[in-house]
């Protein structure tokens, strides 16, 4: 099927409203069939085609220079070109409906979204990322992110910086649509296009006995840890740079009712678990402890790793606060039975 070629200025907005008062309607001009279609502003992106497969531009891009990936967006430029004018040949062969010139001082820039980069985001739903072009002193934002494949034409001030901006929770992406290189991203992001990858451990099950002057309590202890191996998450926000951060989560039972006494026993998460990545062992640099629910607690633990990491080892051994709840005030319980080091491999 031919690509649909797309025209709908109402599409984008101008941050410069002050430019917009003064400029000419973002629009294909109304042509009589015979006449070709003339780009009525050098302001805003005009007109959007869609392809399956790469198109011939003047520049073409490598995917790893062009790529850009945040928490909620992943995309790559495949190829470019600036030119005064797009002729009729040119213009079918990009899917355009007819040729198009620049006006006096502008170029017609065209660039496409590669329809072959599938890298994922490191999350999905929630916030939005926002793309904007900035093309000299202008700047229009797009409504929506760019689709694989896409083809924007827009007028582009001659000679001077033509950029796609994409803004992801609060960080900018952006990537030089002459050149073909992405100077603001997250490297860890793009050196692991992987980076929503979830590993399982586990499960952690261990017998632990619980001393006290009048009783000895005998209580299962037992777990399972979902892993994921991002650069931003919800809670604790960006890694910092060069790194991702390897997030695991697990619930673990902090209520015990005996027939003369109730144990608590809530965990230090960060005393708890710690990771190795090959030999370097790797201290949390968050943990979150959860609100108590039916007997259980769930445990949240952050490390931070070089984005070259695909393997880690978690190494558990439940370490927290043991105390009666229920009882004898006068009891001071002790484990008299420490529970078992365990530790699990990951791979992503």
């Amino acid at each position: 099927m031919p690509p649909t070629t797309r025209t709908n200025a109402s599409r984008f907005r101008s941050h410069r409203v002050a430019v917009l008062a003064t400029a000419a309607v973002f629009a294909v001009a109304a042509c009589a069939p015979a006449e070709p279609p003339a780009l009525a502003s050098p302001l805003g992106t005009l007109v959007q085609t869609g392809s399956s497969a790469p198109l011939a531009l003047e520049k073409t891009f490598d995917a790893t220079q062009t790529a850009l990936v945040g928490p909620h967006f992943a995309l790559a430029v495949s190829g470019a070109q600036f030119a005064k004018s797009i002729d009729a040949a040119k213009a079918a062969e990009l899917g355009l409906e007819g040729p198009l010139t620049a006006p006096r001082g502008y170029e017609v820039m065209a660039f496409q979204v590669s329809p072959d980069f599938d890298a994922e985001p490191a999350l999905s739903g929630g916030e939005e990322a926002v793309a904007t072009l900035e093309l000299g002193d202008n700047t229009v934002e797009l409504d929506d992110l760019p689709e694989p494949g896409e083809l924007i034409v827009a007028m582009a001030q001659e000679g001077q910086a033509a950029k796609l901006v994409v803004t992801d929770a609060g960080k900018r992406f952006s990537v030089n649509l002459r050149d073909g290189v992405h100077e603001e991203f997250v490297a860890a992001l793009v050196a692991a296009p992987d980076i929503g990858s979830f590993g399982n451990a586990g499960p952690y099950d261990q017998e632990v006995k619980a001393e006290t002057d009048e009783w000895v309590i005998t209580f299962n202890a037992g777990t399972q840890f979902d892993v994921t191996r991002t650069g931003w998450t919800p809670g604790f926000e960006w890694a910092p740079d060069g790194k991702l951060w390897v997030e695991v989560q697990f619930t673990f039972q902090h209520l015990w009712k005996g027939k003369s006494v109730d144990m608590d026993w809530t965990l230090d998460p960060a005393k708890s678990l710690s990771l190795k990545a090959g030999d370097e062992t790797v201290k949390a640099t968050h943990s979150e402890v959860g609100e108590k629910a039916n007997q259980m607690i769930d445990y949240t633990v952050v490390f931070e790793v070089a984005p070259e990491v695909d393997s880690v080892k978690l190494v558990f051994k439940p370490s927290g606060d043991l105390r009666v709840i229920d009882g004898s005030k006068k009891i001071k319980p002790k484990v008299t039975k420490a529970p078992k080091e365990k530790s699990f491999t990951v791979d992503f």
